[in-house]
C-alpha cells in the first residue's frame, strides 16, 4: 500500500520502503509510530529531520502473496518491484531493508536506466550475515551495488562486509537504533512479581525456560515466535507469542528482571528489545554478544553466550535485591536518554540521506557512487 505524504508538504520527495506492513492513521491505537502513518506531520524518524522532506510510505502489503513471498524467498519481490516501477518519480529512495531493496535494485541494475539514489537499511546485514550461503549472498551482494549508501545498526555487521564484501563495506555507515519515548510515555513501569524475555529475532527459548526450572515460586513470561517443537515449559513459564504493541510495553514496564539470551553472530536482531527495557528503567541480563555489543552500557548486566547458568545467577541476583534493581534501571534510562533517543538516530539518518542526495542520479550502469566508510 501507498501512504502519501500530506498535501503540502516540501522539500526532497522520498519514498521510504519498509519491510513490513503500515496502519492508516485511523488504525495508529495502541501501535508504535513505526506502524502507522500519521494523518498530519512526517512519519516516523522523519519527522526529526531539519531539513523539510516529502515522504511517501510504500509498505510491504502490496497484496495477499505478499507473506509468501517473505516465507519462500525471504524477501518481498512485488514491493521491490512496484518501488523500481515508481521510485524514479522521487528524489531518493530509502529501503528499510534488504527483502525489501534487493528486487528495486536487481530491476534497475538490470535494466541500466537513470534512477534517483538509494539508501538501504540493512538491519539484517546481507542474507542474514551469512555468506556460506554462496548463492542468496552472492545475489544480494550483486543488487546491493546499486545502492549508494548502506546503513548497518551494529559494528559487527560493518566488519562482516569489511571482509566479505569491502565494495560495499566502502559506501557503509554504522546508525545506533533509538527508541521513541514517545511510544513508551503511557506505560507505568513497577517492580512486578515476574520477569520477561521478549523479541520477534532469534531468542535462546528453550535453554532458558530450562534454566527457570530452578526458581519455581517465580514467573517467567515469553513474548514473542517461540519455534514449534519444543521441550513442555515449566509450570512457572508463560508463553504468550506475540502481543498488541501496548500490551507489550505494559508487561516490560511491570517486569522485575528482562532477560535477553541472544545467539551470537554478525546480523542486527535484540537491540530494539534492550533499549525499550532500557528505556523503561528495567534491569536488563543480556548475553554478550556482537549484535548488542554497541548497545551494552551501564544499564545492562552482562553474561557470556550460552552460560545458561551465568544468566540465572545474574538474574537470581537481580530479583533479590531491590537496591541493586534500581540503580541498573536508573542507569539504564539516562544510558538510553543520552545515546540512543530517536531523534539522535534520526539526524544520523538524515546526514546519510543527505549525502546521497549529494552524488545525484545514478548512471546506468554504474552502479553505486562509492565513499568513504563511516564508523
Amino acid at each position: 500500500m501507498l501512504h502519501r505524504a500530506p498535501p503540502g508538504a516540501s522539500g526532497p520527495r522520498i519514498l521510504f520502503v519498509p519491510n513490513w506492513p503500515i496502519a492508516p492513521a485511523s488504525d495508529a491505537s495502541g501501535r508504535q509510530s513505526p506502524d502507522y502513518y500519521p494523518l498530519d506531520g512526517l512519519y516516523w524518524f522523519f519527522r526529526h529531520f531539519r531539513t523539510p522532506v516529502a515522504v511517501d510510505v510504500l509498505d510491504s502489503d502490496i497484496w495477499w502473496p505478499s507473506r509468501l513471498e517473505e516465507r519462500a524467498f525471504h524477501m518481498y519481490l512485488s514491493q521491490g518491484l512496484v518501488a523500481a516501477h515508481f521510485g524514479r518519480e522521487y528524489d531518493i529512495v530509502f529501503a528499510f531493508g534488504a527483502q525489501s531493496a534487493v528486487a528495486l535494485l536487481a530491476a534497475w541494475r538490470v535494466r541500466r536506466r537513470h534512477h534517483p539514489p538509494v539508501v538501504v537499511d540493512d538491519a539484517g546485514c546481507l542474507n542474514a550475515g551469512r555468506p556460506d550461503r554462496r548463492f542468496s549472498f552472492a545475489a544480494t551482494r550483486w543488487a546491493m551495488g546499486e545502492a549508494n549508501r548502506i546503513i548497518w545498526h551494529a559494528h559487527a555487521s560493518l566488519d562482516l562486509c569489511r571482509v566479505a564484501c569491502p565494495e560495499l563495506a566502502a559506501k557503509g555507515d554504522y546508525v545506533p537504533f533509538g527508541v521513541n519515548l514517545e511510544d513508551l510515555a503511557a506505560a507505568r513501569p513497577r517492580d512486578g512479581d515476574y520477569a520477561v524475555c521478549a523479541g520477534n529475532s532469534p531468542r535462546d527459548w528453550e535453554a532458558l525456560a530450562e534454566g527457570w526450572r530452578a526458581f519455581p515460586d517465580r514467573q517467567l513470561i515469553l513474548l514473542g515466535p517461540r519455534p514449534k517443537g519444543g521441550a513442555p515449559l515449566p509450570k512457572n513459564v508463560r508463553a504468550m507469542g506475540r502481543v498488541p504493541f501496548r500490551d507489550y510495553v505494559d508487561l516490560l514496564a511491570g517486569a522485575r528482571v528482562v532477560l535477553l539470551p541472544l545467539p551470537d553472530g554478525w546480523a542486527s536482531w535484540g537491540q530494539m528489545t534492550l533499549l525499550q527495557a532500557m528505556a523503561l528503567g528495567k534491569p536488563v541480563v543480556v548475553t554478550d554478544v556482537r549484535p548488542v555489543r554497541d548497545y551494552i552500557a551501564e544499564g545492562c548486566v552482562t553474561v557470556p553466550p550460552n552460560d545458561v547458568r551465568g544468566l540465572m545467577d545474574a538474574a537470581s541476583a537481580l530479583w533479590l535485591d531491590g537496591t541493586l534493581r534500581s540503580g541498573v534501571g536508573r542507569a539504564a534510562k539516562q544510558v538510553v536518554t543520552e545515546r540512543f533517543d530517536e531523534r539522535i538516530m534520526a539526524q544520523r539518518f538524515e546526514a546519510v540521506v543527505l549525502r546521497a542526495l549529494d552524488s545525484g542520479t545514478v548512471q546506468p550502469g554504474e552502479g553505486c557512487h562509492n565513499g568513504s566508510s563511516e564508523s
